[in-house]
């Protein structure tokens, strides 16, 4: 679910961080399509422990790091907060910020991320 409907407006900003040479008329289409996959994915979320249920599946697998560059990447582009009051995905972002082994992917991303932001080492 967030790769079919976060992931692709999520990562074309990339290509737009440096505010020198930002497009704003993209940035405001793909904040626009990232709150609309939001609210996608908020209806598809299970409720539960995971995206797709009790246990950990291949949906988390690919949740997680599509979690970890919104957190990374929304905050430059005025969306600091994704997550815009919507219950399941609050609860299931607390959860992955807690879990002993997405906590630890969630860390080794940020780690490999200050080599695209050589200033925040």
């Amino acid at each position: 679910v967030f790769s079919e409907y976060v992931q692709g407006p999520t990562l074309a900003l990339f290509r737009q961080r440096d505010p020198a040479k930002r497009d704003q008329k993209i940035v405001e289409e793909k904040l626009a399509e990232i709150n609309r996959g939001l609210d996608v994915v908020e209806k598809l979320l299970s409720g539960k422990t995971w995206a797709a249920g009790a246990k950990f599946t291949i949906a988390d697998v690919y949740a997680v790091p599509c979690w970890f560059f919104m957190g990374a990447m929304l905050p430059s582009f005025g969306m600091a907060d994704p997550v815009g009051g919507r219950k399941k995905l609050t609860k299931y972002v607390a959860k992955v910020k807690k879990d002993k082994l997405t906590a630890t992917i969630l860390a080794e991303m940020g780690e490999a991320m200050k080599s695209f932001n050589p200033g925040q080492r």
